[in-house]
């Protein structure tokens, strides 16, 4: 199995660790409502973005919200979480994809690495790889916002499919 397969399983099967832990994280929130506020993007674009946590929150100026993530268990309960809490004017689309080759040949105003999702790609070339392609995807005023959360860091491997349910 090559690590991008073996990286959507594990994603696949820790699926209800996410929705309990990472769905009660709102550290966050001020920041990326403050730069919706201030940014007032049309498009958003979040590469990682699990099951889209921070959309209705994009979806307060964004008409367009695409978030591209490898497990589609979390995108799909990721269409599940907008349909209750996001913006019904904005159109929220998840793309199962990986972030380093994801291409829907469109620009964004604001493309989103957060919670440190670069961390989960598994070397420079690959964080690179990712940078590079949201560079492509970038509409010719707009911003990539990266929220590198350093306690989020660990020096050992987690296995996160042991986490209990």
């Amino acid at each position: 199995m090559n690590k991008l397969n073996s990286s959507r399983v594990e994603y696949n099967e820790s699926c209800h660790f996410y929705d309990k832990i990472m769905n009660s994280f709102e550290m966050d929130f001020s920041l990326y409502e403050d730069l919706v506020e201030i940014l007032k993007p049309s498009s958003v674009l979040e590469l990682g973005c699990g099951m889209g946590r921070l959309f209705p929150i994009f979806s307060r100026e964004a008409k367009e919200i695409v978030g591209v993530d490898i497990s589609d268990e979390l995108l799909s309960k990721g269409e599940q979480y907008y349909a209750t809490y996001g913006n019904k004017n904005a159109i929220a689309s998840f793309i199962n994809a990986d972030m380093c080759s994801f291409n829907d040949n469109k620009k964004y105003d604001m493309i989103v690495f957060a919670l440190s999702v670069l961390k989960h790609l598994s070397s420079h070339e690959e964080r690179f790889k990712a940078l590079e392609n949201a560079k492509r995807h970038l509409s010719k005023n707009g911003f990539i916002v990266i929220d590198h959360t350093p306690f989020l860091y660990t020096s050992r491997a987690i296995d996160w499919t042991d986490a209990k349910r």
